[in-house]
């Protein structure tokens, strides 16, 4: 399976996010209920989060999809 990667400005914007909120990659995990890792990946643009995981981390960082993922 090819692996997707993250456009630089989504990875920006998800860490503009985080950080707005005042919340480590580890907080923004539990809260979402996504594994760290792939919260990391997500930030560095290795890989993209699924539409599920998306609205997970949207709901955890009180902001819309389209905020977070959108162009």
């Amino acid at each position: 399976m090819a692996r997707r990667t993250a456009d630089t400005a989504m990875t920006n914007t998800l860490r503009f996010y985080r950080l707005k909120r005042e919340m480590s990659q580890e907080q923004l995990a539990s809260l979402s209920g996504v594994h760290k890792n792939s919260i990391i990946r997500y930030e560095q643009g290795i890989q993209m989060p699924s539409l599920e995981s998306a609205r997970r981390i949207c709901k955890a960082l009180d902001a819309t999809m389209d905020d977070v993922f959108g162009e």
